[in-house]
């Protein structure tokens, strides 16, 4: 039915283009995964030299400019108001206004570092106001429930009904 050698030199054909389209697919992903880990290497290597910033870092920052910009001219009104209204010329208030303006402006052109949110210390790290101090705990024993602070003289009139 078959003819045995066109047969035979067509499975092993077959055979060979299979296994060279696995050993290909193969190829490719190690080379995607090879490709992944250089990009990751880099990543890491330009946060090392502070060439790239962390992406919630940077919105937390542009967070807390927008706040602090948002503030400043919400104060402007308040701050300025009481002295516009003893100018009477129009030159006078736009020179206050710009001086003011001008001074924010001056005010926010200033660097401010927005630290980064602290990293987790664990339950054995002891934070500021976790324990008492030594001056506290003196003051507490001492004092032995008593009143604290300075004792104040307190003068008792007594109220006299009043005849009407």
């Amino acid at each position: 039915m078959y003819q045995l050698t066109p047969t035979i030199q067509g499975m092993f054909r077959y055979y060979r283009e299979l296994q060279s389209r696995g050993t290909d697919e193969f190829a490719m992903e190690r080379l995607r995964k090879t490709r992944a880990e250089a990009n990751l290497a880099e990543l890491r290597l330009s946060r090392e030299r502070k060439e790239s910033l962390d992406a919630s870092a940077v919105t937390k920052a542009w967070e807390n400019i927008v706040l602090t910009l948002r503030q400043k001219l919400l104060a402007l009104p308040s701050k300025i108001a009481p002295r516009l209204v003893y100018l009477e010329k129009q030159h006078d208030i736009e020179e206050e206004l710009e001086k003011e303006v001008t001074q924010t402006l001056v005010d926010l052109s200033k660097p401010v570092a927005y630290e980064e949110e602290p990293k987790d210390d664990g339950p054995d790290e002891v934070q500021d106001g976790d324990q008492e101090s030594p001056a506290t705990a003196k003051a507490a024993a001492k004092n032995d429930g008593g009143r604290v602070g300075k004792s104040k003289s307190v003068s008792r009139k007594r109220n006299k009904p009043r005849s009407g």
